[in-house]
């Protein structure tokens, strides 16, 4: 199967000078669009929007509504779960657990399961007792099929970042480490957060980051042919 990630398309309105982030989310879906080899699905992996207002939800939506493969969506830590709900139901998965963002798909060969590590209250990554619970249940329901993790804080150091942590401790980190490590099925555990892409590891397990969407908050060095394009990344399972 074929997973299109996308992350950080931070929209912002009024835009700010020279940011055109409403246009780097086009291009992305426009480049979605014409791929050769159709994704079976999209998945965003947080900070749809900068200020989490209804406006700038809307005007995401609007442009993601054109992507031709199923787009869903979890919250990164510049989103909100009411405005999120409001203006993207249809792209949140069924079994999520209020007021909670999380949840699988579970109509392919790989089971995608995607986690909600907002804080409301921070830009911290944060993963609560009741989705460490509902987290478990998703993982103990099929011990067999191959699963991919998508969420919005790397449970990793990011070492080029300024601040490498990004979860709210370190115990909250090493319990995800332990409950994963039972779980020899999991392939991967795909994030964004960083504005940059990364290779990290969460025990035995590979981790990523992808770059911003946005190319105005976008660090680190990319090819030529990618410097006014912004990056999507393909994962094949």
């Amino acid at each position: 199967m074929i997973v299109i990630q996308i992350s950080d398309s931070h929209i912002f309105l009024p835009e700010p000078d020279g940011s055109n982030r409403l246009y780097n989310l086009q291009q992305a879906v426009d480049e979605i669009n014409a791929l050769v080899e159709r994704p079976d699905v999209v998945l965003h992996t947080g900070d749809i929007t900068h200020n989490a207002t209804r406006e700038e939800y809307q005007a995401a939506h609007k442009i993601l509504s054109q992507l031709q493969a199923p787009l869903f969506v979890i919250p990164g830590n510049r989103d909100r779960r009411t405005m999120m709900r409001e203006n993207f139901a249809n792209e949140i998965g069924d079994g999520e657990i209020e007021p909670f963002i999380q949840y699988e798909l579970d109509q392919w060969d790989t089971r995608l399961i995607l986690l909600d590590t907002l804080d409301e209250n921070d830009r911290l990554g944060e993963f609560c007792e009741t989705r460490f619970d509902d987290f478990a249940k998703m993982l103990n329901s099929d011990r067999k099929k191959p699963i991919a993790i998508f969420m919005h804080h790397p449970p990793y150091d990011v070492v080029a970042a300024p601040h490498p942590f990004q979860f709210d401790s370190r115990e909250t980190v090493a319990r995800l480490d332990q409950l994963m490590a039972e779980h020899p099925q999991i392939l991967g555990i795909y994030c964004g957060h960083s504005h940059r892409g990364t290779k990290g590891r969460l025990g035995n397990i590979p981790a990523s980051t992808i770059p911003a969407l946005s190319i105005d908050l976008r660090f680190g060095e990319y090819p030529q042919s990618h410097k006014d394009r912004p990056i999507i990344y393909i994962h094949k399972f």
